[in-house]
């Protein structure tokens, strides 16, 4: 069985994809158990700027593009690549800084509600536990040319800011959107010398945002305790249909199938499935494909290159 054209670099601009997820509004069940039957190292991420890729999501505007981001420090900078790690440019916000930027997600559009496919960049991370409040980045997703490597500069469409209840201060690596209510989800990093769950977060859809938001504590991601290292959640995504979810620690991925109709943290709660994964060097970063047809992790550079890896699944 060939991979799909998903996993095919994109030829040309006109090669896009329609931002409309119609197809989010509910989740499906899926048709078939989500099984990983191939496993390939895509290449080398090429662009030596992304050296501690902190976050990757795949677009739904663009055919064949990703995004990444660095780890804290990094500048407000998006890079871009297709599905064999090569350079397609760069995205640039227009703020003056970001903190430490830790994970994305993207926002499905609704084209007959006039509404575009926008990208969330978390600037959640808090290794020192001394952030008064934490930020999440919405701009408008551009079309890529493929062919121009450019710098796109784009506007911040909205800023989210929130802090945790009870005057909390955690260090986050997860980021999720809900195609199905909207609603965004932050999974705090377990250290690995604590004991207990990752707490999950929601911040409830709003049309216009407060200028602070207060995140709702709503329980644990049930991941089982790792080695060591392997404590914490340390990225995730939510497939385009809002019907599965992955989150990653260093050393495993979990993944939950979620019902029609059934809430993401009660989902969450319960016992997910561990899915292949080949250790990387610090590895942080997941993302379903679009087709929701297997999934991509890329690590950090230690002493050697990133490398794009992509799991494709049966279904």
């Amino acid at each position: 069985m060939s991979p799909t054209s998903e996993t095919e670099a994109p030829q040309d601009a006109g090669n896009h994809r329609s931002d409309n997820a119609a197809e989010t509004q509910n989740a499906r069940a899926p048709e078939q158990p989500f099984e990983i039957i191939d496993i390939k190292d895509k290449g080398k991420i090429i662009n030596d700027k992304i050296d501690e890729a902190s976050g990757i999501v795949a677009s739904i505007k663009n055919r064949g593009v990703l995004y990444l981001h660095n780890d804290s420090g990094g500048k407000p900078r998006i890079y871009i690549c297709d599905y064999q790690g090569r350079d397609l440019g760069r995205i640039k916000l227009k703020i003056p800084k970001v903190k430490d930027c830790e994970d994305i997600a993207l926002m499905p559009g609704d084209p007959k509600a006039g509404r575009p496919s926008c990208i969330l960049l978390g600037d959640i991370g808090d290794n020192t536990k001394s952030r008064k409040h934490y930020a999440i980045y919405r701009i408008v997703e551009p079309r890529v040319d493929p062919r121009s490597h450019n710098e796109i500069r784009v506007e911040v469409a909205e800023t989210i800011k929130y802090k945790y209840p009870k005057g909390q201060r955690l260090n986050a690596e997860t980021l999720l959107y809900d195609p199905i209510s909207r609603d965004i989800y932050i999974v705090s990093k377990r250290d690995r010398f604590e004991k207990g769950y990752d707490k999950v977060f929601r911040i409830k859809h709003k049309n216009k945002y407060r200028r602070m938001e207060l995140a709702e504590e709503l329980g644990f991601v049930k991941i089982p305790p790792g080695f060591l290292v392997g404590y914490g959640a340390v990225g995730g995504d939510i497939s385009f249909d809002g019907s599965m979810v992955v989150i990653k620690t260093y050393t495993s991925v979990y993944y939950w199938e979620r019902s029609p109709g059934r809430p993401l943290a009660e989902l969450l709660c319960t016992e997910p499935k561990k899915l292949p994964y080949r250790l990387e060097p610090q590895g942080e970063s997941i993302c379903f494909s679009p087709d929701a047809k297997g999934y991509f992790t890329v690590s950090e550079e230690r002493k050697t290159q990133a490398h794009l890896m992509h799991y494709r699944s049966r279904r």
